[in-house]
């Protein structure tokens, strides 16, 4: 089928070769829009480790997708990002076959012998739901009974399970044979194509079990990785299945051959068309097919994606974070890497101007790891002017933070002086090299006094740095004595429904309570229906992650009153707007009422006046 639409004019090899080249050419493009899209990915991570997407439905889902595609796109477990959504993770109990299914990925992707336990429970979870295939629960929490069941949510059950069996846990071959035998009844009934040339059987897949609805380009990406997953788990099949299986393959194959499109979701117009992408790349990598109808699917897919990539970094449509993620995902071959970098290289930053007598370089990864600092030269760009080195001092922001002793020798491009930097915040940092020495005479030996030669500053900015609150922040929620059913949340004034009072208590850093502009006096009660017990006082700032900063105005500081006490606790909110403010209450309190007035607010140039908290928590 293949041969006949490439038609006579080029063989089969030449056509794979012209499109391998012209991949090898795009490659630095696909790398940098890799690059640009997990930027902003990582400045949507809410200040607790989490992504805030499909939070409230999916708890744990799209935070789980994330660290998954950021692992996939090069970032190690060991990223500041990767190990606070993980952390994060293990306070997820999932309720939702979509989060636990994303969960498995994830921590499967960590290779962390830790996250072994939950994985196992999560997969006995899965093994209790599943009805055949899987479905949503009617009541979250309660794993006994699911609703109708649909194939996209049954592909990222056997997602996670195939992730969990590759992670050496042990999953019953029944439920893989239980799921091969229904997912083949997602698939509608064979029929001879229409306008193809050859004389094919097709049969694409459906979203909900024995329905009459169209059969889609997602739903069949989906079904067709489901059956080899599924297939792959069982192990030997009979005779019996192993045809039925083959045969529902192959009208797959054949319906997608017939059907194929990367501009959209084939049958499905307008809707999920990211989520289809990654489906395609998926089943492609599984099935190892490298053309669809003819045309090279990756090529194509990833030149389109290149073409819809927004200028901020991201993909999105309906739903930015998750859409970003399937891009990515896409983009960088996640199931079965075949081009691009499979691991991020480290950044250099040089300061080399001929006009210096001192050059120098720092290179390391925006991680939070180590930066290599190093010496390239000592002397003028044209030779004129050598020294013998006493001692180079490295500053950042003016303080000196490493001297390496010179060894009395004429300076050469063997003594680098090497030493390292370990950032311990984010932001922005003055790097500079001090090189004492003395000028060199036409014998190499030393002359005159000792000057200090400077090399010019670079400017490093570190985005990614573990801080000392950040672990602590994202298992923050078992800490928390407020419990969302038991408090009542009032406010003076609420910027619109979406920012309601009880959004400051939701267990969500990506929902917040923010007042009006114009409110004078922005109050924040909250009212217990029992007291809780508590010493401390926790409060963030309405922007929760890097990308939302000065969205809104900062509280700079509050008076808290407890139990209706006339005499208020004053507290000056941090300067970090992503670190929590912790407000010490003096003593364990006894608490049925706390209120917190905003006194004063600043900083946001686009809502001016319009401030608040996207999260208040006790702590004992």
């Amino acid at each position: 089928m293949w041969l006949a639409a490439a038609g006579a004019a080029q063989s089969l090899g030449d056509l794979q070769r012209e499109h391998a080249l012209a991949i090898i050419e795009l490659q630095p493009k696909i790398d940098a829009a890799i690059d640009r899209g997990v930027a902003w990915l990582l400045d949507q991570q809410q200040r607790d480790g989490s992504w805030f997407g499909h939070a409230q439905p999916f708890g744990g889902g799209q935070t789980a997708l994330s660290a998954y595609t950021l692992m996939k796109a090069g970032l190690a477990p060991t990223h500041p990002a990767v190990r606070r959504a993980l952390a994060h993770l293990t306070t997820v109990q999932p309720t939702k076959v979509y989060a636990a299914g994303s969960m498995l990925m994830a921590m499967a992707e960590s290779h962390d012998p830790d996250h072994r336990p939950q994985m196992e429970r999560i997969v006995a979870e899965l093994i209790e739901w599943q009805r055949g295939s899987w479905g949503y629960p009617l009541q979250p929490g309660d794993p006994g009974l699911h609703g109708d069941q649909d194939l996209s949510i049954t592909q990222f059950a056997l997602l996670g399970l195939r992730a969990a069996v590759r992670s050496g846990i042990k999953v019953p071959s029944s439920a893989f044979h239980d799921a091969l035998r229904t997912v083949m009844r997602y698939q509608s009934r064979p029929r001879p194509a229409e306008n193809h040339a050859e004389k094919i059987d097709v049969a694409g897949f459906r979203y909900h079990l024995n329905s009459a609805g169209p059969s889609t380009g997602s739903m069949t990406t989906a079904g067709l990785s489901a059956l080899w997953i599924a297939r792959e788990g069982v192990g030997k099949l009979p005779n019996e299945l192993a045809k039925a299986t083959d045969d529902s393959l192959r009208w797959g194959r054949a319906w997608l051959d017939v059907n194929y499109d990367v501009n959209d979701n084939p049958n499905f117009k307008g809707q999920r068309w990211l989520y289809y992408l990654y489906g395609l790349e998926r089943a492609s990598a599984l099935l190892q097919v490298a053309y669809w109808g003819g045309r090279p699917w990756y090529l194509e897919g990833a030149r389109v994606l290149l073409e819809k990539q927004a200028a901020i970094g991201s993909w999105t449509f309906a739903e930015g974070e998750s859409d970003t993620c399937f891009a990515i995902l896409f983009l960088q071959r996640a199931t079965a890497p075949a081009t691009g970098k499979n691991e991020r290289g480290p950044r250099t930053i040089s300061s080399d101007i001929p006009a210096a007598d001192v050059a120098f370089k720092v290179v390391g990864l925006d991680d939070g790891t180590p930066q290599a600092l190093w010496v390239t030269r000592i002397g003028a760009a044209d030779g004129t002017r050598t020294f013998v080195v006493d001692a180079v001092d490295y500053l950042v922001d003016d303080h000196v933070i490493a001297t390496v002793p010179g060894d009395g020798q004429l300076w050469t491009q063997a003594a680098n002086y090497r030493s390292r930097w370990q950032p311990t915040t984010r932001g922005k940092f003055r790097v500079s090299v001090n090189v004492r020495a003395r000028r060199a005479g036409a014998d190499g030996k030393p002359v005159g006094d000792v000057v200090t030669c400077a090399a010019p500053v670079v400017e490093v900015a570190m985005r990614e740095v573990l801080e000392d609150w950040m672990l602590s922040q994202a298992v923050w929620k078992p800490r928390n004595q407020l419990a969302r059913d038991q408090v009542v949340a009032a406010a003076s004034s609420e910027l619109d429904k979406g920012r309601a009072a009880d959004r400051a208590v939701d267990g969500l850093e990506g929902s917040a309570w923010i007042c009006n502009k114009d409110d004078p006096a922005p109050r924040l009660s909250l009212t217990f229906d029992k007291p809780v017990q508590a010493r401390t006082l926790i409060l963030t700032q309405a922007n929760g992650a890097r990308g939302w900063l000065l969205q809104f105005d900062l509280v700079r500081r509050v008076n808290v009153f407890v139990n209706g006490s006339k005499t208020a606790l004053v507290a000056e909110l941090g300067v970090d707007e992503l670190a929590p403010t912790r407000i010490d209450l003096g003593k364990q309190t006894r608490i049925r009422r706390i209120e917190i007035a905003i006194v004063e607010r600043s900083g946001s140039k686009t809502n001016s006046g319009a401030a608040g908290f996207a999260e208040v928590a006790l702590e004992k």
